[in-house]
């Protein structure tokens, strides 16, 4: 039921994302991490990413372990759900506020996705859906012209054409690279 918690604007898909891992993030889940964190070595874990073990002592003189995953892209299925009990009568874009309905109308184009539901909730899922950048150069690039490059949020009679999850991917794939290539080289 299009009313009903949780909600979801825009469906599953997937991108490439960069995943940076802290020691204990890495050291939870993965098998076959046996390493020995008090000296600095390379060790293939069992999902075949190469980590980089070290020491290092804090400014309170106490060590601490360190691991380094190196960024490398994955592909990742990326999809917001959000349960919310409140009112989201209005949000704040390039300065401007405007009200529930505009940012509807709005998500839509910016998107390409139709509103799931009238409902503030499933307003708030899409507005996550731009939110949400982490690790992923496509999302930050759509993050970037929807939130920074001045769309018009009015209307739906907009004359501005947002680009399609291909069109950013694109640019993404852009970013990606030269990330790639610094990892690389250094």
């Amino acid at each position: 039921m299009g009313g009903t918690h949780p909600h979801q604007w825009s469906p599953r898909h997937t991108f490439t994302c960069y995943g940076f891992q802290s020691k204990e993030g890495a050291l939870q889940g993965e098998e076959g991490l046996d390493a020995d964190v008090d000296k600095s070595h390379r060790v293939e874990t069992s999902l075949h990413k190469l980590v980089e073990m070290s020491s290092f002592e804090n400014s309170a003189g106490q060590a601490r372990n360190i691991m380094r995953v190196e960024p490398k892209g994955q592909p990742m299925g990326v999809e917001n759900f959000v349960t919310h009990n409140g009112d989201f009568e209005f949000y704040k874009i390039g300065g401007k506020y405007y009200d529930c309905e505009a940012i509807q109308e709005w998500l839509v184009r910016a998107l390409h996705v139709p509103m799931p539901a009238t409902v503030d909730s499933a307003a708030i899922a899409g507005v996550i859906d731009l939110l949400r950048v982490q690790g992923c150069f496509a999302l930050s690039v759509r993050y970037a012209v929807c939130f920074e490059l001045g769309g018009d949020v009015g209307p739906a009679d907009s004359s501005v054409v947002y680009p399609t999850t291909v069109q950013y991917e694109a640019v993404g794939k852009i970013f990606e690279k030269v990330l790639d290539k610094m990892v690389m080289e250094n």
